[in-house]
C-alpha cells in the first residue's frame, strides 16, 4: 500500500467526505430523527440523546473517509477512480436507504432489494414513476458533485505548494490517529448494546444511535444476534414457566379432549367452501355506511362483530393469529424457531377432510417468518396479481368440485391509499403523488382521511363484485382486516407503532349458508382473530377447540381478554396488549414470570399495580396469567394429538 497515494488522495477524500456529511446531517438524519417520530408514534429524543445520535451518525463519514483513503492507495494509477466509484456507490446506496427507511423504518437489506424488484412489493409501498424519476435526479446530483470535487481535487493537488493554507489542510488530513480514535468510539457505541433495567433487557440509546447510522454494522448488535438464537426462546419459555407458580389459585380449565380424527358435520360432498378475505390496514371506525354501504348491508345476513381485534398491529402476526386460532403470544418463544414450528391445526384438519387449501396472495406476505408456518397448505402457490385480477382467480378455485379453503388478501387499502379515479367521492383528498413522508401530515389530516375513505369505497365495490361471483349458498365467507390503521385518532398515521385501539381493532363479518348463518346481526361482544377458526369449525359441526385460546362466537362465553402482540421487527414479541371490556393494559413479561403493566387504561393499570397484597391486583394478575396458562395447558394437549 502506497503511503504517498494516501497523502495524494487526501484532498479528494476530504471533499467527498464533506459532501457525505452534508447529506448525513440534512437528508439522512432527517428521517430517523424527525420523520419516524410524531405521526408515526415514536417519542422525540431528548436533546442529549439527539446530540449523541448526530455524533454517532457523523462517525459514518469518518468510516467512509478511512475506507476511501485505503482504497485510493491500492493502485498508483487508478486510485482516484477507485475512490470515485466507491463514493458514487456509497451515496446512491445512501439515497436508496433513505427512501427505504422512510417507508419501513428499517435499513434496506439484500432481501429487501430482492422483494423490491417484484411488482407487488412496489405496489404495496406505492412506488410510482415520479418516485423513480426523483431518485434518478438525486443520483445525478450526487454524480455531478463527485465530478466537481474531483476537478477541484486535481486543481488543489496541482497548486498545493502555492498557498500556505493548503499544506495546513493537508497536514490536518494526515491526523489519522484522531480519525482512528473517533472510529473506535463509534464501534464501541455499537458494541455497548445491552443494559439491565430491573428485570428486563432493553435497548440503549447507543442502539438507537447505531440504527440511525447508514453504515450500521448489525453483526455488532448483540441484542439483535441474541434475539434470534434458540437460547432466547428457551429463556422466554422459562419466563412462562415461572409465571405458572405465580398463577396461584387462578381458575384452571381442564384440557379439552380432542379426537384424534375429525368426525361429524356435513358429509364430504356437502361440505361448504371456506373463503377468508383479509383486508390490509382496515380502520374499523371509518368503515361505516357512507364509505362502505355494501359491507354495512351484510349485517342482515351475516354475523358482524363491532368489537373485534386482530392478533397484532402488523400483517405477519395478524394473519398468523387468524390462521392458527391463537393470539400471537404463541408465535414467540421456541415456537418461532424453525426446528420446532408447528403448523396450523385448522388448516391441517381441513386438508385431512379433503379440502384444497391455498392462498391467493402476492409474495409480499412471504416475508419474514410467514413461510415456515404455512407448510400445511396443500396448494400454497403464490399469485402475483392486483386485487381486481384476483377476483377471477378466487372464483375459479371455488368452482372446483372438491371443497376449498382459500385465504385471499386485499392490498389496496395500504398506504399510500391509491384508488381508481372513479372512487374519488370524498373531497378534498391528497393527490396520488402526495409525499406521505412529509413533516406536515397533521395539516393534511382531512385530505388524507378522505383519500383513505375513497380506498374503502373501492374495497366495498371489490367485495360486492367478488361475492356476486361466489356461491354463498355453499360458501362460508370471513371478511376481516389483518390489523387496523390509525387515522390520527391519537395523533398518528398508519400501523405497527403502538397497540392503541385504531391499530388493532378491525371489522369482522362471517357469512354462512343456511342454518350455519343463524347468528346473523351485529354483536358487540369482545372477539379476536383467535376466535374466527373455532367459530367456522363449529359451523361445520367439527371439533372446534383445536387452538388454545380461540373460542367459538356461537354460544360459548365471550373471552375475558384478547391478547394482541406488538410488532417488534421480526424479534420475539414480548410485549402485548390485554384488551378487556373495561379497557386495555399494555404488558411485558418479566424474567421472574410476572406480568408488568407498562401503560394503558389508568384504572386497569392501578388495579394491576396494586400488587399481591391487593385483592384487585391479584385478581387482575390471575385473570391475565390464568388465561395464558390455561391456554398453554390446552395447547400441550393439542400438540400431543397434532404433532
Amino acid at each position: 500500500m502506497d503511503r504517498h497515494r494516501i497523502r495524494a488522495n487526501q484532498f479528494l477524500v476530504l471533499g467527498l467526505t464533506a459532501w457525505l456529511a452534508f447529506n448525513l446531517i440534512f437528508r439522512w438524519l432527517y428521517w430517523p430523527l424527525f420523520q419516524s417520530h410524531g405521526p408515526f408514534g415514536i417519542a422525540q429524543p431528548a436533546l442529549t440523546d439527539l446530540a449523541l445520535m448526530v455524533a454517532c451518525t457523523l462517525c459514518s463519514a469518518l468510516l467512509f473517509a478511512l475506507a476511501a483513503l485505503l482504497l485510493g492507495a491500492l493502485h498508483a494509477r487508478w486510485g482516484d477512480v477507485i475512490v470515485l466509484v466507491y463514493a458514487a456507490v456509497s451515496l446512491i446506496a445512501l439515497e436508496a436507504d433513505i427512501g427505504w427507511y422512510a417507508m419501513s423504518k428499517s435499513h434496506a437489506t439484500l432481501g429487501d432489494l430482492q422483494l423490491f424488484l417484484t411488482q407487488s412489493w412496489r405496489h404495496h409501498f406505492g412506488i410510482q414513476r415520479h418516485d423513480i424519476i426523483r431518485f434518478c435526479k438525486i443520483a445525478a446530483v450526487h454524480l455531478a458533485v463527485i465530478g466537481f470535487v474531483y476537478a477541484l481535487h486535481r486543481q488543489l493537488r496541482r497548486h498545493a505548494g502555492s498557498h500556505r493554507a493548503l499544506p495546513r489542510l493537508q497536514a490536518a488530513c494526515a491526523h489519522r490517529h484522531a480519525l482512528a480514535a473517533l472510529l473506535l468510539l463509534a464501534l464501541l457505541g455499537q458494541a455497548t448494546t445491552m443494559l439491565r433495567r430491573g428485570s428486563e433487557t432493553t435497548r440503549t440509546i447507543w442502539d438507537i444511535a447505531g440504527n440511525a447510522n447508514p453504515y450500521y454494522i448489525s453483526a455488532a448488535d448483540r441484542w439483535l444476534r441474541e434475539a434470534r438464537l434458540p437460547s432466547a426462546y428457551v429463556r422466554f419459555n422459562a419466563r412462562l414457566q415461572a409465571a405458572r407458580g405465580k398463577a396461584g389459585a387462578s381458575p384452571r380449565l381442564a384440557p379439552v379432549a380432542l379426537p384424534a380424527r375429525h368426525t361429524g358435520g356435513p358429509a364430504p360432498a356437502a361440505r361448504p367452501d371456506i373463503l377468508f378475505l383479509t383486508v390490509e390496514s382496515w380502520n374499523a371506525g371509518l368503515a361505516d355506511r357512507h364509505a362502505m354501504p355494501y359491507f354495512s348491508s351484510l349485517e342482515r345476513q351475516c354475523y358482524v362483530g363491532t368489537n373485534h381485534y386482530s392478533g397484532a398491529n402488523q400483517t405477519e402476526l395478524g394473519i398468523l393469529s387468524l390462521l392458527y386460532g391463537d393470539p400471537a403470544i404463541f408465535f414467540a418463544g421456541y415456537r418461532q424457531h424453525a426446528a420446532v414450528v408447528r403448523q396450523s391445526p385448522y388448516v391441517q384438519a381441513l386438508g385431512q377432510l379433503g379440502y384444497r387449501t391455498g392462498r391467493v396472495v402476492s409474495d409480499l406476505t412471504q416475508q419474514n417468518t410467514i413461510p415456515r408456518y404455512l407448510a400445511s397448505f396443500n396448494q400454497a402457490e403464490i399469485v402475483n396479481q392486483f386485487d381486481w385480477e384476483n377476483i377471477h382467480t378466487i372464483a375459479a378455485r371455488l368452482r372446483h368440485p372438491a371443497p376449498a379453503f382459500i385465504h385471499a388478501h386485499y392490498y389496496g387499502t395500504h398506504y399510500p391509499y391509491l384508488h381508481a379515479p372513479n372512487f374519488a367521492t370524498h373531497r378534498p383528498e391528497t393527490p396520488s403523488s402526495f409525499n406521505f413522508q412529509s413533516s406536515n401530515l397533521a395539516l393534511q389530516r382531512g385530505a388524507i382521511i378522505n383519500r383513505y375513505r375513497n380506498t374503502l369505497g373501492e374495497l366495498d365495490a371489490w367485495l360486492k363484485t367478488l361475492l356476486q361471483q361466489v356461491d354463498l349458498a355453499h360458501t362460508i365467507v370471513v371478511i376481516t382486516g389483518d390489523h387496523g390503521e390509525e387515522m390520527f385518532e391519537t395523533g398518528r398515521l398508519g400501523h405497527a407503532s403502538t397497540l392503541d385501539a385504531p391499530q388493532i381493532r378491525t371489522p369482522l363479518a362471517i357469512c354462512a349458508p343456511g342454518a350455519m348463518g343463524s347468528a346473523a346481526g351485529t354483536s358487540a361482544q369482545l372477539s379476536s382473530h383467535a376466535d374466527i377458526f373455532p367459530t367456522v369449525f363449529q359451523m361445520l359441526g367439527l371439533e372446534h377447540r383445536l387452538s388454545s385460546m380461540g373460542r367459538s362466537l356461537l354460544g360459548e362465553p365471550a373471552p375475558k381478554i384478547a391478547l394482541v402482540a406488538k410488532q417488534n421487527h421480526g424479534k420475539a414479541p414480548l410485549q402485548w396488549a390485554a384488551v378487556s371490556a373495561a379497557g386495555t393494559l399494555y404488558l411485558s413479561l418479566g424474567n421472574d414470570g410476572a406480568f408488568a403493566a407498562t401503560g394503558g387504561d389508568p384504572a386497569l393499570h392501578a388495579m394491576l399495580a396494586g400488587g399481591k397484597d391487593s385483592a384487585a391486583g391479584t385478581e387482575a394478575e390471575r385473570l391475565i396469567i390464568g388465561t395464558v396458562l390455561a391456554a398453554e395447558r390446552e395447547l400441550a394437549a393439542v400438540r400431543r394429538l397434532n404433532p
